[in-house]
């Protein structure tokens, strides 16, 4: 998330603070490999490449964003992107997020933040799923493209990693500082492709914002496919221009002379750190005097209380008057009285300066790290294991938001496969005698904490060959079901784990088709021609049905892609 505002603040003032390249041009010219690197924010990115693929295929199915199961279509098209761009010199590295509570020094700090996020994604759920009943007019909510499957980040991770493209996993932490640092290290780097304004505080970074990118549209991204079986394509550019913003152009356009100024911007305007301690923005500048400093220097504006909303530009004209945070009496005052406070801006400030010790916080108390716990950050690193198993490890957990069926009585996926594999993945993470216990952060009905443990139990083989369902209960079936999409396949994006949910699907529609969960036929097809249609029918016949998705329809696809 960053600096609230001051991305925003910059993108309306982008002819005063943003230089417009040709990175075609840039490579050209980057002796002696005629190539450069952008540094890449996975998830902001990834927001960015998955709106533009979505609008492609809704230009023929309105549909497909919430049907899912276009992997193989995603899979071509970020590969030939990815080829497209590095035949013109413009090579990506990219690097990911850890999952949230892998650090346990910032953990309670960033605490409010996650649970707002995940709020958030709820209310977003709830809105689709009312459209997906008919609660809703299709023009009235559109399905939002942060809430879907889990196995859609690991798909296209395999997708980015088989393109021969570097991926860096952070083992604790947002990947800011990473990019941040490697942005110093790299000479052949030119920006970070990122959407976090934290990456205009960092001292001598440079900042591609995803807003910016291929400015032009000369990728072709999110255009009309010729067809709907070969999908949307992307272009080779002749030209790639885009628009960056360096530190030293968003202290002009602040009226900054110096960065420290900047770093106080940050940490007044709440922060990632800061944020959730500071309170109402409108309220803290009363209280510091802002809304009197802005009276000063802009008349028409009254001094009372209940003004117009103190925006950005009003705190940096403040901090521009009293000189820099360290000259103001009341925060002095407010860092005094609050440790977490004073915790968090001094936290921001070693973050915002590089100074945070790599490593300074190990998977336990002890001195010396066991064996187990260096083979989890290798592996972390290397991308053979989901960062979450270092959050497991501290004991907490951060439930995903996905698309499914909440009515009270329907089995879930969350309640079923996921955590049943949590469980056994969290065994795997401990050491014999070591607390078995965590807290798991349920978004679901106003969010809170759940004591869990570990189970010993293992994952079994199930038998797919009976079909005969008519003597089985439904939570029996879905049992079933849940327990075969939790069967892992982390050595190939494709292949056998393909030939995993063609078995799944086939004994779900056995199991339930009209009697057990009562899947009528739209319903049916709107679960299997997503995936398997393409093979067995006519494309154009099956972008030409008017299927709307059910809610049983998105939880089934989702639950089955997660």
């Amino acid at each position: 998330m960053g600096v609230p505002g001051l991305l925003n603040y910059i993108l309306e003032h982008r002819d005063c603070c943003v230089e417009y390249v040709d990175l075609i041009e840039r490579a050209r010219l980057q002796q002696p490999s005629a190539s450069i690197d952008l540094l890449v924010d996975f998830h902001a990115f990834a927001n960015y490449l998955l709106g533009k693929f979505n609008a492609s295929l809704s230009m023929a199915n309105p549909y497909a964003s919430v049907q899912g199961g276009e992997y193989g279509l995603l899979d071509a098209w970020l590969r030939q992107l990815i080829a497209d761009l590095k035949a013109v010199g413009v090579n990506l590295i990219w690097h990911v997020d850890a999952a949230r509570s892998c650090c346990g020094k910032t953990d309670a700090q960033r605490s409010r933040l996650w649970m707002h996020r995940l709020r958030q994604e709820v209310q977003r759920r709830t809105e689709v799923l009312r459209w997906c009943s008919g609660y809703a007019s299709d023009s009235g909510v559109a399905p939002d493209p942060s809430i879907r499957p889990v196995c859609l980040e690991q798909q296209m991770l395999a997708s980015i990693r088989a393109s021969g493209c570097p991926v860096h996993q952070a083992v604790r932490g947002e990947a800011d500082y990473n990019l941040a640092q490697a942005l110093l290290t790299n000479r052949q780097a030119l920006a970070v492709l990122n959407s976090d304004s934290d990456l205009c505080v960092f001292r001598d970074s440079v900042l591609l914002p995803t807003e910016l990118f291929d400015l032009h549209g000369d990728l072709g991204l999110g255009k009309e496919p010729q067809s709907i079986s070969q999908g949307p394509l992307t272009e080779r550019p002749l030209r790639l221009v885009v628009g960056l913003v360096s530190g030293p152009n968003v202290l002009k356009l602040l009226g900054f002379d110096r960065w420290d100024l900047l770093l106080d911007l940050s940490v007044i305007m709440g922060n990632d750190f800061t944020g959730p301690l500071l309170g109402n923005r409108d309220r803290l500048g009363n209280q510091l005097g802002v809304r009197d400093a802005v009276a000063v220097c802009k008349p028409e504006q009254s001094g009372d209380a209940g003004g117009p909303r103190l925006m950005l530009a009003d705190f940096a004209a403040w901090l521009r008057s009293i000189n820099g945070l360290a000259n103001s009496r009341e925060f002095e005052r407010r860092l005094a009285n609050d440790q977490r406070l004073r915790s968090a801006v001094e936290h921001s400030r070693q973050f915002y300066c590089l100074m945070l010790v790599e490593g300074v916080e190990s998977l336990s108390s002890s001195v010396s790290r066991c064996p187990l716990e260096a083979h989890l950050e290798a592996g972390v690193k290397e991308g053979r294991y989901a960062s979450a198993l270092v959050a497991l490890r501290r004991g907490r957990y951060w439930r995903r938001v996905c698309l499914e069926d909440d009515t009270p009585g329907h089995p879930s996926a969350e309640e079923g496969a996921a955590a049943q594999l949590r469980d056994w993945a969290h065994r795997c993470a401990l050491r014999d005698g070591e607390p078995d216990s965590r807290e798991e952060f349920d978004p679901g009905e106003g969010g809170h904490w759940r004591q869990m443990r570990a189970s010993l139990r293992q994952i079994r083989g199930i038998n797919l060959a009976p079909l005969d369902t008519r003597h089985r209960s439904i939570g029996e079936a879905s049992a079933t079901f849940c327990a075969l999409l939790g069967l892992p396949d982390a050595s190939r994006a494709y292949g056998w784990r393909y030939g995993a949910m063609c078995a799944a699907l086939r004994h779900f529609l056995a199991a339930n088709c009209g009697r057990l969960l009562g899947l009528d036929l739209d319903e049916a097809l709107s679960i299997l021609l997503p995936a398997l249609g393409l093979h067995l029918v006519r494309p154009a016949w099956y972008a030409s049905l008017p299927l709307r998705p059910s809610v049983r329809c998105v939880t089934v696809a989702s639950a089955w892609l997660a």
